[in-house]
């Protein structure tokens, strides 16, 4: 029972994906009923190619929606290992396999949230594994928990074996 408590689950954000869906629908009635009282006729509809493409953007917003939802991502931290699963796949790293954990800024992109990404370095991984935690939530608790597991990782002295 005290294991199960220290077992964090986080799950993906589909915030945008429901703003995306909502934006690019308002603006299509929008543009049709503007279109529409100045022509006087829904006849543009059919040829109209902004039209097609806000349903477009509509459709593509729904289909990333509904495969997100799909799959549902997630990451589970338990005392001894951090799992990345989705409904397809799972993925299990061991904190003993963790090198460090560094939470910093994206340099290449500009992302929202308070910290960036969180770049994991594995022993037996020449690149190091990337994660934003903005895409999952509780985001602050993901946070933390990573800082807590590379306070350990420092206090294992791993760090010093590596350079």
């Amino acid at each position: 029972m005290a294991e199960r408590a220290k077992k964090n689950v986080f799950t993906y954000k589909l915030d945008f994906y429901y703003q995306a869906i909502v934006i690019y629908g308002v603006t299509l009635i929008a543009y049709a009923i503007v279109v529409g009282f100045t022509k006087n006729s829904l006849d543009f509809v059919y040829r109209d190619q902004v039209v097609y493409l806000l349903a477009f953007c509509a459709l593509a917003s729904f289909t990333g929606l509904l495969v997100n939802m799909i799959s549902r991502r997630t990451i589970i931290i338990e005392p001894d290992k951090i799992v990345f699963a989705n409904r397809f796949h799972r993925r299990e790293i061991l904190i003993n396999a963790i090198v460090w954990i560094r939470i910093g800024r994206e340099k290449k992109l500009k992302v929202r949230g308070s910290y960036k990404v969180a770049k994991i370095k594995l022993m037996n991984r020449r690149r190091v594994l990337r994660l934003r935690p903005s895409l999952f939530r509780p985001e602050d608790a993901l946070i933390e928990a990573l800082q807590a597991i590379n306070a350990t990782v420092h206090k294992n002295g791993r760090l010093k074996q590596t350079f």
